[in-house]
């Protein structure tokens, strides 16, 4: 059985709000500490990532092209069944290249599965997300290490 939670009975609420100020940081050790040991994570116009290891080079390679400069969440919705919570949230993000130039702002949407492990405590078990702009105008990384392998190559 389903049940949606309000926010004053959301197992995951502290959890989110500390995946977005990871992400917003850097906070790569932290961000893997919000995973299962068996995440699979599926990021935009990127191939699926697997594990904890996989998440964590993720993470890495992100922050050598972007720099988190604001977000916000426009809507979250959760739902418990069991061991399982299930989260669909909208978001904005804007980043700054790490190459230089001015923000890249992204509207778009999560749906992440969080899973209650034996200890009690809450790990992201699947994730997907994707920008609702069109592809190029987001923070799409493989579109901006294109841009960025581009513009060294014409040096």
């Amino acid at each position: 059985m389903s049940t949606q939670v309000s926010y004053d009975q959301d197992p995951i609420f502290a959890l989110r709000q500390l995946f977005i100020r990871a992400a917003k940081t850097g906070d790569i050790d932290t961000l893997v500490s919000l995973v299962a040991d068996d995440v699979v994570v599926m990021p935009p116009n990127d191939t699926t990532i697997y594990g904890r290891d996989e998440w964590r080079a993720w993470w890495e390679e992100y922050h050598q092209y972007f720099e988190v400069a604001a977000t916000s969440e426009s809507e979250r919705e959760v739902a418990i069944n069991g061991d399982f919570a299930i989260e669909r949230s909208g978001y904005m993000a804007a980043v700054t290249p790490a190459s230089g130039g001015s923000r890249i702002r992204d509207d778009g949407r999560f749906l992440t599965i969080w899973k209650r492990q034996t200890d009690g405590s809450w790990k992201i078990w699947r994730m997907m997300w994707n920008s609702i702009k069109p592809i190029g105008i987001g923070t799409n990384r493989y579109m901006s290490r294109m841009m960025q392998k581009k513009a060294r190559e014409k040096r």
